[in-house]
């Protein structure tokens, strides 16, 4: 799977796809290092390719994008609340996002 890494925010993005990043195909995130969000919800969300897997709610969890074909993880290097404000943002979701690092919502496979 395709995997994100250095996903660096300025915060005012329309979608985290814009955000500076490093994108390879090949290797994992290093252990525990798999980016987070928790989000406030708002109304209607729309199907985008960020996606947010193993929370208790459809407003956290794992950040995942959808990128060549396939979902992939996102690593948590200098991942911040300017970058989850930015995947709240594209998910429809509003109000005050913070990020989390560490494999917060789980490691994942993808």
């Amino acid at each position: 799977p395709v995997r994100w890494s250095d996903v660096h925010c300025q915060g005012n993005e329309e979608s985290v796809l814009l955000c500076e990043k490093s994108v390879w195909r090949a290797g994992t995130c290093p252990h525990k290092q798999i980016a987070a969000v928790s989000c406030h919800q708002s109304d209607d969300p729309v199907f985008v390719p960020v996606r947010l897997v193993g929370g208790s709610s459809i407003r956290e969890g794992r950040v995942e994008v959808y990128h060549g074909g396939q979902w992939g993880t996102v690593c948590d290097d200098q991942w911040d609340d300017a970058d989850a404000e930015v995947v709240c943002r594209q998910l429809g979701l509003g109000g005050i996002a913070k990020a989390w690092d560490e494999a917060h919502f789980g490691e994942g496979t993808g």
